[in-house]
């Protein structure tokens, strides 16, 4: 009885690509979900400014709640381009589909921190933290009818210059009510060189009747805010929700 050996030292491993066409649109593919998933210079999506000035609808009012569906358009890009790629290729696939869900993940933000880091100027070369621009806390004085406090905003400067911006500070779009505390303006912000955070006395007073009565007395407030405005007095960059897109 003659037995084959089980291993062949002569045998041709396949190529990696099965399907040059195919795997060539695949990385296509997922370059464009890379690009459109880059947050600069402002905080949404380039996906979300593009579906904005389309007038395409993807935030719907259900009951008390919204269902914001940004990121599907996302989600069945990669789902399309990774498929793509897993059946372009003989070998390595869980390996490229790793890294490929890698790169979605990270290398928009990287992009930006690296653009920032080397070729940026002026406000374009501030970075703010991304949940919470910044916390506010505040002290109601009935005599002066106004809220005084400070807030604190993290920022980090990328460029070797100090950067001069106004900073309008916004509750979340998804979360505002009509009070005094909705958008503060802090003007003649001077942000230098570097990683830092900053206090920022801020006064505002309490202008209706009606929400001054509903002020109880001593009050203290601390307000987390996610969306602003930061111009420079010419442009302007916008660090909003996608409903408070301006």
């Amino acid at each position: 009885m003659n037995h084959q050996p089980l291993y062949h030292p002569n045998k041709q491993k396949l190529p990696i690509i099965r399907d040059k066409r195919q795997f060539r649109n695949a990385l296509i593919g997922v370059a464009c979900i890379i690009i459109l998933m880059i947050r600069f210079p402002h905080g949404y999506t380039w996906l979300e400014w593009g579906l904005s000035i389309s007038g395409i609808k993807t935030v719907f009012d259900i009951g008390n709640g919204q269902l914001i569906l940004t990121g599907l358009p996302i989600l069945v890009g990669m789902f399309i381009f990774l498929r793509m790629l897993y059946r372009s290729l003989n070998r390595m696939r869980i390996i490229l589909i790793i890294l490929a869900v890698y790169a979605f993940v990270n290398l928009p933000a990287f992009l930006v921190s690296t653009y920032q880091s080397n070729y940026a100027s002026g406000m374009y070369a501030l970075s703010f933290n991304d949940k919470k621009i910044a916390i506010c806390e505040y002290d109601y004085s009935e005599s002066d009818s106004a809220w005084s406090g400070v807030c604190r905003v993290a920022v980090n400067n990328y460029s070797n210059k100090d950067v001069n911006i106004q900073l309008t500070l916004y509750i979340d779009s998804l979360f505002r009510e009509e009070t005094s505390l909705n958008e503060v303006a802090l003007d003649q912000v001077k942000v230098m060189p570097g990683q830092q955070t900053l206090g920022i006395p801020v006064t505002i007073p309490v202008l209706t009747t009606e929400e001054r009565n509903s002020i109880p007395r001593n009050a203290y407030t601390q307000i987390d805010y996610a969306e602003a405005v930061v111009t420079d007095g010419v442009k302007e960059r916008q660090f909003m929700g996608l409903m408070g897109l301006r």
